[in-house]
């Protein structure tokens, strides 16, 4: 038994250290906090991760693709136009049910507000991030286009406004209880509404 590694569950583990993340921010967490957290002992976290930020790049690589992945699937491969943007936000709502009162916002837009300024490698994730946000939103926008709902001039425009608007609504809902989220919504859904021709 002398020198065998414990087994472990790395999607738990992972599931269990984003949630500490997102709760407390990258630097307030500490590995006391993820061992709590994870039942692993320091010394497993770290043959594991190398370290609690090679536990945090593991946790933001699998939140992108799984969690922002899902989020942004419908965007991406939707056919509806102006429609498949407005399910998006109207999805909102479906999420923030599941959750008690209260967001958590984005763990990428909380990490870059945290961290963006003084973490190059956190700035640039979160540049590649904000970039996906964009493309994913000009996918509908041209559909919406070619099908002469919206102005195609103001697509390029719009898909970095929604961007802003995406990425504007993880902060505002943070800490926000969930009738104050929907209000949000509805004057997300409402606006794009006004840009049907």
């Amino acid at each position: 038994m002398v020198g065998r590694r414990r087994r472990f569950d790395t999607d738990e583990v992972l599931t269990r250290s984003q949630e500490v993340f997102w709760v407390r921010g990258f630097d307030a967490t500490s590995i006391e906090d993820i061992t709590q957290a994870t039942g692993l002992a320091r010394s497993s976290i770290y043959a594991a991760f190398g370290s609690k930020r090679g536990l945090f790049d593991a946790v933001m690589e699998r939140y992108l693709v799984l969690g922002i992945g899902e989020m942004l699937r419908p965007l991406e491969a939707g056919t509806d136009g102006l429609d498949d943007i407005i399910r998006f936000f109207e999805g909102w709502r479906d999420r923030i049910a599941r959750e008690i009162d209260g967001s958590l916002g984005c763990l990428m837009v909380n990490t870059l507000a945290e961290r963006g300024h003084i973490d190059p490698a956190i700035a640039a994730a979160g540049g590649d991030y904000l970039a996906r946000l964009v493309a994913a939103f000009r996918r509908p926008l041209a559909v919406a286009g070619e099908r002469g709902e919206i102005d195609r001039a103001a697509i390029p425009r719009r898909s970095e406004v929604l961007m802003l608007l995406t990425t504007g609504l993880f902060v505002a809902s943070r800490g926000r209880v969930r009738s104050q989220i929907e209000t949000l919504l509805d004057a997300a859904v409402a606006e794009l509404d006004s840009w049907r021709v």
